[in-house]
């Protein structure tokens, strides 16, 4: 993470880009008593009266803020203060703040939240779906310790632990609620003396690596240094063909275009399966584009 914002910076302090900040003007998103020290076409650094630099990057097309970061000082990598990401439409995706480069205190991590404490999970963390709570955890110094809880849609507890220095001490199965589940994977794993978590990092890894196989920089997006991870959210149908493809997070509209049009090559994937059954599921697809 350091690598990357020692990146970051170099980008922003050695390639200035005003002339192309005619069209999309992000006065009314500056921080109150800032000072503006750069501005790009999706993108501004501010330093606020305490010394501390705000990184933002924008979805050009609506002036959204698609992700805030705080630096200690211009000098600094150290992320201290706020940060939050957001879809291209200010759907809320993480949360938090950080001290000294460790997230600490309370943070939103898309459907979970809890608290940190020097950068660990600490306490109980809490995951949803929509007004549902899908999970409980609780974590002493970044393991899990304690209960353990997960719930069906109707509330009812299908399964139990007590954890102990992050290993299962006992586990309690409801076998009337109870729903075996796997998720989605790209159909290029199907070795049957892997395990299930190594089907599913096989097919990350697969998967990658036909999207960039095929992605292309988009000349104006890279023109524009505009540069940053995409999020795409993909919808797997029972019979494994890819429908409803939408951006989370786009950085421009011809990154927006080229993701799609990149994800529509893909093969079917094998299936979400709910007790050995085919379902529907959506995926979320991280797309990272840098420049060099």
């Amino acid at each position: 993470m350091r690598k990357m914002f020692s990146v970051i910076i170099l980008i922003f302090f050695t390639q200035s880009a005003f002339s192309q900040l005619k069209k999309y003007n992000y006065k009314s998103k500056r921080e109150p008593n800032s000072s503006l020290l750069e501005k790009d076409y999706n993108s501004t650094i501010e330093k606020m009266q305490d010394g501390r630099i705000i990184f933002k990057f924008y979805y050009p097309e609506n002036n959204m803020i698609t992700s805030f970061y705080t630096l200690k000082s211009k000098e600094s990598t150290i992320k201290h203060g706020l940060s939050y990401g957001q879809t291209d439409e200010g759907q809320l995706l993480t949360k938090g703040s950080y001290y000294d480069n460790e997230k600490d205190g309370y943070w939103i991590e898309h459907d979970s939240e809890g608290v940190y404490k020097s950068g660990v999970k600490d306490g109980k963390w809490i995951t949803r779906n929509g007004n549902n709570i899908v999970r409980e955890e609780n974590y002493f110094y970044g393991k899990l310790s304690g209960d353990y809880f997960e719930y069906n849609k109707s509330g009812n507890i299908i399964i139990q632990r007590q954890y102990i220095d992050g290993k299962v001490r006992n586990e309690q199965i409801d076998s009337t609620y109870y729903i075996h589940k796997t998720p989605a994977r790209y159909n290029a794993c199907n070795d049957k003396n892997l395990t299930e978590q190594d089907l599913i990092e096989c097919s990350t890894t697969t998967m990658l690596r036909f999207i960039y196989s095929k992605l292309n920089y988009p000349r104006k997006a890279r023109k524009q240094n505009i540069f940053g991870t995409a999020l795409a959210i993909l919808t797997i149908e029972k019979d494994g063909s890819i429908s409803n493809i939408k951006m989370q997070r786009s950085l421009s509209i011809d990154i927006k275009e080229e993701c799609i049009s990149v994800l529509s090559m893909m093969p079917n994937w094998i299936p979400a399966t709910e007790n050995n059954l085919p379902v529907v599921s959506n995926v979320e697809i991280p797309i990272r584009f840098e420049l060099n």
